[in-house]
């Protein structure tokens, strides 16, 4: 089975910054999805029972190319100075310092910010490239609230799970969100003091939405846990090691980051550390679907099958369709000639992974091999707008306009 990592967006929630007001590239989205490893679900601020036995093992790793620092995740640029001085001062004099802050960054007249999740950035390259994925942008935020003296928390919030591929990787999606207010001893007459949560979801998303309070050292978790998937996907194992043993030593019951390290393990070669982190995770969450997953293969991988049979009937319980389960066998079904098959596995797949552009592309796939353009033009654009990334929504434009022009002619 494909390998499985999970990514990783609570006071009174007084106000939201609506998706439909911050600009059209932002705007175009249903929903935010991390790239790569944030969870939501996870004991962030549990204490974790003590390591049976150490789970690092830095000798085995060489120095990463780039160096692991936390102080520069929420570090200011100088053009972030300058927007504060210029953008936000100004509209500071007319409004509270928190709406002023919303109002520069995401007002389409402003910084017209773009949703990326092709990597995740700190908050002065998220700035300077005026784009990011969710964790990306909430960092930028609350770098900005930060200089400007604003109170901030953080929020985990609890939406449906949403799936991914990187490579052969399965990636899990979480979602984080930020509330900022005014400082207890900064408040004064005539001045608006609400907090004002920042999500960057849309209205209807945000009905009934739950949501918890989350530590800063488990946001860093979180960035640095992203950071260890996306070099792990790269193949750059020395710096995946770096930035997950960041990620745990920032929150060391942040579970998503254990099956990070243990997968880096695997990729290394080391099994039987990877299978130890694995099982770590499993007795922090028993119902931590990847880490089973992985440990199961893990296990086969050294020879254990009576144990990997254990783990898999009980994620067969928890889980008797895996991601993506449908959309392989439909692949699998389309490489054997079988596209009515594959259709029927498809729109099976699509009927709980809407949001998968990978699940609409395959779709648009069969619909055209049977001779449906018109659903294969539909799913082609669905995949475009529900594309994570820039080159991901332009590959995608590029087929749709394609099959539009062959229609022409």
């Amino acid at each position: 089975m494909p390998a499985c990592m999970r990514l990783s967006g609570q006071a009174p929630l007084l106000a939201r910054l609506r998706l439909d007001k911050i600009g059209p590239s932002l705007a175009a989205y249903l929903i935010c999805l991390l790239v790569a490893l944030l969870s939501v679900g996870c004991a962030g601020l549990q204490t974790p029972p003590p390591l049976p036995e150490p789970l690092f093992n830095d000798a085995l790793f060489g120095a990463p190319a780039e160096p692991v620092d936390s102080q520069q995740v929420l570090a200011l640029s100088p053009a972030m100075r300058e927007f504060i001085a210029h953008d936000i001062r100004r509209a500071s004099a007319r409004e509270s310092p928190q709406r002023a802050l919303l109002d520069a960054l995401y007002s389409p007249q402003q910084l017209r910010l773009e949703y990326d999740a092709g990597s995740t950035r700190n908050a002065a390259q998220a700035f300077a490239a005026r784009a990011g994925n969710c964790l990306s942008l909430v960092l930028m935020t609350a770098a900005f609230a930060q200089a400007m003296d604003l109170d901030v928390s953080f929020n985990s919030a609890l939406l449906e799970e949403t799936w991914s591929r990187r490579g052969k990787l399965l990636v899990r999606s979480g979602h984080v969100n930020l509330t900022l207010g005014p400082r207890p001893l900064s408040l004064g007459m005539g001045r608006d003091t609400r907090a004002l949560t920042v999500d960057f979801l849309p209205a209807q998303e945000l009905q009934g939405l739950r949501s918890r309070a989350i530590s800063l050292a488990t946001v860093l978790a979180m960035y640095f846990n992203n950071r260890a998937a996306e070099t792990l996907v790269q193949g750059d194992l020395d710096q995946a090691y770096a930035f997950a043993r960041a990620a745990l030593r920032h929150d060391a019951g942040f579970v998503p980051a254990y099956n990070t390290l243990g997968l880096v393990y695997r990729h290394h070669g080391d099994n039987a550390l990877a299978a130890k982190t694995f099982e770590y995770a499993l007795t922090l969450d028993d119902g931590q679907r990847q880490a089973m997953a992985n440990l199961i293969d893990t296990l086969d991988a050294l020879g254990k099958p009576e144990q990997a049979q254990h783990w898999r009937a009980a994620l067969v319980r928890l889980e008797p369709y895996p991601p993506m389960h449908f959309l392989d066998q439909g692949r699998a079904a389309a490489a054997a000639g079988d596209w009515s098959a594959a259709r029927a596995l498809f729109e099976r797949e699509l009927a709980r992974a809407d949001y998968s552009a990978e699940v609409h592309f395959w779709l648009a796939q069969a619909c055209l091999k049977l001779g449906d353009s018109a659903a294969a033009r539909r799913h082609l654009q669905l995949a475009s707008e529900n594309s994570s990334s820039p080159g991901e929504r332009a590959l995608y434009a590029a087929k749709l306009d394609k099959l539009n022009a062959a229609r022409l002619h």
